[in-house]
């Protein structure tokens, strides 16, 4: 492994447990295995930079499998069945991007929030618009979109929690059961 994709590992890690302003350059440098601090910077012009680098790192990842769904060749109603089932699935399996997602969001930094918005995050959305289009042109598509984010990312935060929440069954622990029922909602609200 390069230099540079040990420091975007390890950075990546440290900032999806710690968050953006508890990590330092020293740190990082560390956990990467690095003599000196100063050589991120042969790499990174700064923190923002390496930040940024790192969200991009993990989203493009994501987004390359969500844009390969939405860009196939079946009916718009099942790619957007299987674009939900894959980003529950993906956002299951993977805790770092949920969590660099999550702490963007709660942090609500007007700039972090555009960077992943429209660097991270922009192909899929756009994509996504595109297949929601198809299906009912006439609906909210930026509702539904963000609608559709905060879905899955709160009904897997929430896993944890559902054994004491009332009525809880077996069935609200299973992906494919999560995905099913966000589909439903989500066609409903496209029927708006």
């Amino acid at each position: 492994m390069s230099a540079y994709d040990r420091i975007l590992a390890c950075a990546t890690d440290l900032f999806s447990e710690e968050g953006y302003e508890a990590v330092s350059m020293r740190e990082i440098a560390r956990s990467a295995g690095l003599h000196t601090v100063s050589s991120l910077y042969n790499h990174f012009k700064d923190k923002q930079s390496l930040y940024e680098a790192t969200l991009k790192s993990v989203c493009d990842h994501h987004n390359s499998e969500v844009c390969s769904v939405l860009s196939g060749d079946e009916r718009p109603e099942d790619k957007l069945k299987k674009m939900i089932a894959l980003n529950v699935k993906r956002m299951s399996e993977n805790m770092t991007f949920r969590r660099l997602i999550l702490r963007e969001l709660v942090q609500n930094d007007p700039d972090k929030l555009k960077f992943l918005a429209e660097k991270a995050l922009s192909e899929s959305c756009r994509q996504l618009e595109a297949v929601l289009a198809d299906i009912n042109p006439n609906a909210d598509h930026h509702y539904v979109i963000t609608s559709l984010l905060g879905l899955i990312l709160f009904h897997l935060q929430v896993d944890g929690m559902r054994d004491y929440l009332p009525a809880v069954e077996q069935k609200h622990h299973q992906i494919d059961y999560l995905s099913e029922k966000i589909f439903a909602t989500t066609m409903a609200n496209l029927a708006i």
